[in-house]
C-alpha cells in the first residue's frame, strides 16, 4: 500500500472509531474484512468505553477483546493494527 493510500486508511479507520461516517468501501478476502471487522469494532467499543468512563474491569476486558482482534487481524493480513 502507497504511503498516500495508507494515510488515507489510517485516517478513514480513526474515522469510524471515533464514530464519524468514513465514506470508504473496501475490498477483500471474507477472511480478511471479517478480521478487519473485529478489530475495527473491538477498537470503537474500547474508545467509547474510555469515553464513558466505564469500569476498570470493563476497560481490560474490552482491551483484551481489542487484543485479540488486532492478533487476527495480523494473523489473516500480516498487518499490524495501530490504532
Amino acid at each position: 500500500m502507497s504511503e498516500s493510500k495508507n494515510s488515507v486508511f489510517i485516517r478513514a479507520c480513526a474515522k469510524y472509531i471515533l464514530g464519524e461516517s468514513t465514506g470508504v468501501k473496501l475490498k477483500g478476502s471474507p477472511e480478511t474484512l471479517e478480521s478487519f471487522q473485529r478489530v475495527l469494532i473491538a477498537s470503537r467499543d474500547l474508545y467509547s468505553a474510555l469515553q464513558q468512563k466505564r469500569s476498570l474491569e470493563e476497560i481490560r476486558d474490552l482491551l483484551a477483546k481489542k487484543k485479540r482482534a488486532a492478533e487476527g487481524f495480523r494473523s489473516a493480513t500480516g498487518l499490524t493494527w495501530r490504532l
